[in-house]
C-alpha cells in the first residue's frame, strides 16, 4: 500500500516521522554474519578430547630426587570410585596439618599401582622385583629395608630424609608430591613427572 491511499490526517503522520527517522522507509538491510568453524568441527574436537582422556591411564612421579637419584617412582592410576568418595570426605575434613597430611598419603595409596625402578636416567621404569608388583606395602619395606609394616609408614619412610624431624620434612615432599598427582588427575601434567620439585629438605635445612 502506497502512502497516497492512507487518509489525510495519517499520511502528514507518516511523512513527519519519516522526516525524523530517516531510516524508516529504507528496506532492511541484512544481519552481517562472522565467519566461523562449522559446528561439526567443535563436536570433532571435543569427541578427540574425550578420547585423549580415556587414554589417559597411568602417570609415573618421581620420588624425590634428593633420596632416591631418580632411580625410584611410583605409577598412579585413577582411584576407584569408592575409595574417591572417602578421599574427598577425609580432604573436605582436613583442617589441620596432619589430617591433611593423612589425606595426601590415603590419596597417594589409594592410586597407587606400582612402585617401579630404575638403574639410570633415561632407562625405562620396571618392576623393582622381578615377576612382581609391589605397592606402598610390606614387600617394598623389605625389599628397600625400610624396616616398617603398614602401607602409610611405607609412605612417609620412602619421603623421610635422614636426621630430625624427618616424619615433618616428609610431610612437606609427600605434599608436594600429592600436588602432582591431582594435577594429573585434573589433566594438568603429563603422564611422566620425571623430576618432583619438592625433594626432601636436607637434614638440618
Amino acid at each position: 500500500m502506497s502512502t497516497a491511499d492512507l487518509p489525510e490526517g495519517a499520511r502528514e503522520l507518516y511523512d513527519r516521522v519519516r522526516g525524523e527517522l530517516p531510516g524508516l522507509a529504507e528496506a532492511p538491510r541484512p544481519i552481517e554474519t562472522v565467519d566461523a568453524e562449522p559446528a561439526s568441527s567443535l563436536i570433532a574436537e571435543l569427541r578427540a578430547q574425550h578420547a585423549r582422556i580415556a587414554r589417559r591411564t597411568h602417570t609415573t612421579i618421581e620420588l624425590p630426587r634428593g633420596l632416591w637419584a631418580g632411580k625410584l617412582a611410583v605409577r598412579y592410576r585413577y582411584p576407584d570410585e569408592r575409595s574417591f568418595d572417602r578421599l574427598v570426605t577425609n580432604a573436605v575434613n582436613a583442617n589441620d596439618s596432619q589430617s591433611q597430611a593423612r589425606a595426601n598419603v590415603d590419596l597417594m595409596i589409594a592410586g597407587c599401582e606400582e612402585v617401579v625402578g630404575r638403574a639410570d636416567d633415561g632407562d625405562a621404569w620396571g618392576p623393582i622385583i622381578d615377576g612382581e608388583r609391589v605397592r606402598y606395602d610390606k614387600r617394598l619395606s623389605d625389599a628397600l629395608g625400610l624396616g616398617v609394616d603398614s602401607a602409610r609408614d611405607v609412605v612417609y619412610a620412602l619421603f623421610a630424609p635422614p636426621g630430625a624431624d624427618a616424619r615433618v620434612k616428609a610431610a612437606m615432599a609427600i605434599g608436594a608430591h600429592a600436588d602432582l598427582y591431582v594435577k594429573w588427575l585434573q589433566g594438568e601434567t603429563p603422564e611422566v613427572v620425571e623430576a618432583l620439585s619438592g625433594e626432601s629438605p636436607a637434614p638440618g635445612a
